[in-house]
């Protein structure tokens, strides 16, 4: 199971969020040396699969995103890293969560 949670819903309220916009944020895992986000479809998943073409597949009821061992260098990011994914500016953004931002 997934530790992701949907947490836009109250973040933004002076922000007019359109339909299908979605911040979450969770933790890299890893998996055979590969990292990877693993987001329920259900919590958000489903509505970023068209903008992650490249590095995203749904694996079971998951929405699947490669964190490549280059964007994992150039982020300093590694296994257990807590990462926010969202579309809220109309392009798949991912950044290291900071829940003091």
């Amino acid at each position: 199971m997934s530790s992701f949670v949907e947490i836009v819903r109250g973040i933004f309220p002076k922000r007019k969020m359109r339909p299908g916009s979605v911040s979450i944020h969770g933790p890299i895992e890893k998996e055979e040396d590969e990292l990877f986000l693993r987001i329920p479809l259900a919590v958000g998943g489903k509505e970023l699969i068209g903008y992650t073409k490249g590095i995203g597949r749904v694996d079971g009821d998951f929405l699947k995103i490669e964190v490549m061992p280059w964007m994992a260098e150039k982020l300093g990011v590694s296994e257990g890293t807590v990462m926010r994914v969202d579309n809220l500016t109309g392009e798949f953004r991912m950044q290291r969560y900071d829940e003091n931002a």
